[in-house]
């Protein structure tokens, strides 16, 4: 072609191009000119939905780019991905963040076909790191069937998981305890626990705890003590029981402390003369106690006087007779009396009073108890604080009973039996609950418990009218005078071995009346009343019996006690 030609083609071709944009509007050529340089319009760009923490590397890209051909990515808008084709969500495989917790940034480009680019980016924390394991606690061994879990609490923890299996969970929220809520069974249960961050991290491993639900107690413990002992402060002993990891005491079976897996206890405290009785209790780990068991241990601090009744009055002596005072001065005729620890308790004008032994004519006295009918027996319970008495209204008289009420304050005055063939001396065996008491009209030795039930012949007398009841529990025995046959008797504590046996044939003595023990000499005296004596003799066989202690200068009541 020559250069004619060609010059006249390219004005014609730029007449037409002239006259082509010539003829279109403004707006029509302002758009053709933006779309062939404005690059695509992202509307938006988030990693995993917009949330703000994710606790994987590899995340979901989502992203709304108009125009938008191709796109690449970069963690650090140096080092970028291959370009690729365009999508809304990228999530096969998803983009890597890369290691490391903390706050990543994703860049992403988009590129249309005119290679056109826009760029955006977003942020995102990584959290792979689990929350502390829970430290559950509890108590280890438990006697109820709906026991409590409980854990501290995790600073990070979303909410808690448990589980009886360690494989199957159930949400326990934000609490940090739990309790089922229903009843378990006696066996030993685990309960494990994990927290759970707001990203899903769970604490590895799983805390846990074990408790054992345990609701049957040890079998009851055998205590036992050397007695009679002079010691005021005896030692009571037993072998362990199976299952038991602690062991309490009590001297009433009521109120109790615990002195731990020990084998032995002595009392801090002297304990007052006569039976004292220890209870033992064994319990386990759960906290399970078992029935009481127990002993008693008969204190037998040897005396240094004696006392004994004339009319209205209570007179005392050295063991040995010498140095006889009036110790106290009535206005009455002094019925029983006995003594009892630092005390005396006596009989005056239908009433029972309580006086100290160290106040000799002193004028202090408390009253007791008082009574419409005769008190003809008395029996002081000081290790549970109980005072008993018999009433006798005469032959036949349904209200012939016996009593008790509080030793300390006379209150709670309680008829524990009536009814009876009138009673008359009583005493205490505290090692097997029971009273023993003289139906004089019957001429029988009856038992009864402490509490008024039961009631049984101990031993049957019959011509013979037992005066007043002393136990010697050391020996298995107990003992009374026969006033009207002139015989020293004793039997079986436990009614066994016959009804009884003579410790002195008739006629040795006349009228014997009243009878004291000294359990650590071996010793019993009794009051001669038709021959004004006080005479001693030797407990055991044979049955000895020594210088007269004391003739008196009058008449002697029927009674005798021995003391400090």
């Amino acid at each position: 072609m020559n250069g004619k030609v060609f010059r006249t083609l390219l004005f014609f071709s730029q007449s037409l191009l002239v006259i082509f944009f010539t003829g279109c509007d403004n707006g029509m050529l302002r758009d053709l000119v933006e779309e062939k340089v404005s690059p695509p319009i992202v509307k938006g760009f988030t990693i995993n939905n917009n949330d703000a923490y994710t606790n994987t590397q590899i995340v979901t890209l989502t992203s709304d780019a108009e125009d938008a051909l191709f796109m690449r990515f970069s963690n650090d808008s140096i080092t970028w991905s291959s370009w690729m084709t365009y999508s809304a969500v990228y999530d096969s495989p998803g983009w890597d963040l890369g290691t490391g917790d903390g706050t990543h940034y994703v860049y992403a480009q988009f590129k249309d076909e005119g290679e056109h680019i826009s760029s955006l980016n977003d942020s995102i924390d990584l959290d792979t790191a689990p929350p502390a394991t829970p430290v559950v606690s509890g108590t280890p061994f438990v006697n109820i069937l709906r026991p409590a879990w409980n854990w501290n609490s995790i600073p990070d923890a979303s909410y808690y998981e448990w589980s009886w299996d360690n494989a199957t969970w159930t949400d326990n929220g934000l609490s940090t305890s739990f309790t089922p809520g229903f009843d378990l069974s006696e066996t030993s249960y685990t309960l494990y626990v994990r927290a759970i961050d707001n990203v899903g991290n769970v604490s590895t491993p799983s805390g846990s705890f074990t408790i054992t639900v345990d609701l049957t107690p040890p079998s009851a413990p055998a205590p036992g003590a050397a007695s009679p002992t002079s010691n005021t402060k005896p030692t009571w002993s037993w072998t362990a029981v199976s299952g038991a990891s602690q062991y309490r005491w009590s001297y009433d079976d009521s109120t109790w402390t615990n002195i731990g897996n020990v084998f032995s206890y002595t009392p801090s405290v002297s304990l007052i003369p006569g039976y004292n009785w220890l209870y033992l209790q064994a319990g386990d780990a759960a906290g399970n106690w078992s029935t009481s068991g127990g002993s008693v241990v008969e204190i037998t601090v040897a005396p240094t006087k004696i006392y004994w009744s004339e009319g209205s009055k209570i007179r005392r002596s050295n063991i040995d007779g010498s140095g006889a005072v009036d110790w106290y001065v009535g206005t009455g005729t002094i019925g029983k009396f006995i003594a009892a620890g630092s005390h005396i308790y006596f009989v005056e004008n239908n009433k029972i009073y309580q006086k100290a032994m160290s106040d000799g004519m002193g004028s202090t006295k408390t009253e007791k108890c008082s009574s419409a009918a005769t008190i003809e027996g008395i029996a002081v319970d000081g290790l549970n604080n109980y005072l008993y008495w018999t009433e006798d209204n005469g032959s036949g008289n349904p209200a012939n009973c016996i009593k008790r009420c509080n030793l300390i304050d006379g209150s709670g005055v309680t008829t524990l039996k009536d009814g009876l063939d009138e009673p008359q001396s009583i005493c205490l065996n505290l090692s097997a609950n029971k009273l023993y008491y003289v139906e004089w009209m019957n001429q029988e030795i009856w038992e009864v418990n402490t509490d008024g039930t039961g009631l049984s012949v101990l031993h049957s007398y019959s011509c013979r009218r037992a005066n007043d009841l002393k136990l010697d529990l050391g020996r298995g025995k107990l003992n009374w005078p026969d006033v009207n046959n002139n015989f020293l008797l004793r039997g079986n504590v436990d009614g066994s071995g016959g009804n009884y046996e003579t410790t002195a044939n008739c006629g040795d003595f006349v009228s014997p009346t009243g009878m004291a023990l000294d359990l650590d000499a071996g010793y019993m005296y009794w009051i001669e009343n038709s021959t004004n004596k006080i005479r001693k003799a030797l407990i055991d066989s044979p049955f000895t019996i020594m210088p007269d202690v004391l003739i008196l200068t009058a008449t002697p009541g029927d009674f005798i006690a021995l003391g400090n």
